[in-house]
C-alpha cells in the first residue's frame, strides 16, 4: 500500500516539477502593451516576431495612443506596460529610460528645396507645423524654443492619430519628430528628414509599468523581451537612438543568452 501511494506521489511531483519548468520557460497568458504613434512603425512587427519566436504561449495584445493617454491606461490596470516621452507623475508607475532619440524637422521633398539642409527654429517658424496637443512633450520644447528665440510657431493641433499627423506633413506643412516615427515614408522618399541645428531637440523613451509589476514572472519576461527586441533593432540602425539603462548595461552575450540584468 505504502508503496503505491509513493509511486503516485512521484509521477505527481515529476508532473508538477514538468509544468512548473514549461511555464517558467515560456509563460503564458496576455500582455498589453501601450505604444505611443511615433514608436508603433520600428516597433510593432519586430516585436510581435520576437514574442510569436521566444513566448509563443502568450498572447501580445498592442494599443496606440499618445503618450500622455498611455500613463493613465497603465494606471488604470488597462495595459502591463507603455512607452512613452517623459517620466510618469504617478508613484505608483516605475519608468526605465530605454534610449535617447534626435528629433528631426519632417516635410515632403517639395517643401524641403525651400529649407536649408539644416534647419532652425526660425527656420521651422516658417512653415506650418502639425503638432499634438500641449500636453505632448514635443509641442512643449517647440514653444519652450520658440519663446526663448522670439519667434511665433503656426501650430495645427492634432491628437487623434498618426495617419491624420503624417497626411498633414505631405501637405504643405512639417513636423518636428524622431526618424522612427516615419521610417517607411522615409524609406520611400515620401518624407526628408532635417536635422535640427539650433536648438537640438532630443527625448527619452521610458518603458513605464506599475510598481510590483516584476513580481509577476510572465511580465518580468516580457519586459525581457521588449527590452531585447529594442536593443536588436537599435543596433540594426533599425531604430535610431543611444540605448541607456537597461538596454547600455545589455551586451551583445546577454542579447545572445536572453539575459537581461
Amino acid at each position: 500500500m505504502l508503496l503505491e501511494q509513493a509511486e503516485k506521489l512521484s509521477t505527481l511531483l515529476y508532473e508538477t516539477n514538468r509544468k512548473m519548468t514549461d511555464f517558467l520557460q515560456s509563460p503564458s497568458g496576455t500582455v498589453t502593451i501601450g505604444l505611443p504613434p511615433s514608436v508603433t512603425p520600428v516597433l510593432v512587427t519586430p516585436l510581435i516576431e520576437a514574442f510569436s519566436n521566444s513566448l509563443p504561449n502568450v498572447e501580445l495584445s498592442l494599443t496606440e495612443a499618445m503618450s500622455g493617454y498611455l500613463e493613465g491606461w497603465l494606471a488604470n490596470g488597462e495595459t502591463d506596460f507603455a512607452m512613452v516621452f517623459q517620466r510618469p507623475r504617478q508613484a505608483a508607475l516605475t519608468a526605465t529610460p530605454l534610449l535617447d532619440e534626435e528629433l528631426y524637422f519632417l516635410v515632403s521633398p517639395e517643401r524641403a528645396k525651400t529649407l536649408p539642409e539644416a534647419v532652425t527654429i526660425h527656420d521651422i517658424a516658417q512653415v506650418p507645423l502639425v503638432a499634438p496637443s500641449r500636453m505632448h512633450s514635443t509641442r512643449y520644447m517647440l514653444e519652450t524654443a520658440a519663446s526663448e528665440a522670439g519667434v511665433s510657431l503656426r501650430i495645427l493641433s492634432i491628437d487623434s492619430g498618426h495617419q491624420l499627423i503624417r497626411h498633414g506633413i505631405l501637405g504643405n506643412c512639417g513636423m518636428v519628430l524622431s526618424r522612427s516615427a516615419a521610417a517607411p515614408e522615409l524609406a520611400s522618399g515620401s518624407l526628408v528628414a532635417l536635422p535640427i541645428v539650433s536648438p537640438r531637440f532630443s527625448r527619452t523613451v521610458y518603458l513605464v509599468e506599475r510598481q510590483g509589476a516584476q513580481a509577476s514572472h510572465l511580465l518580468k519576461m516580457a519586459k525581457s523581451q521588449i527590452c531585447r527586441t529594442i536593443l536588436e533593432i537599435v543596433m540594426h540602425d533599425v531604430w535610431k537612438g543611444r540605448p541607456r539603462g537597461a538596454l547600455s548595461n545589455l551586451s551583445q552575450g546577454d542579447l545572445l543568452n536572453n539575459e537581461l540584468p
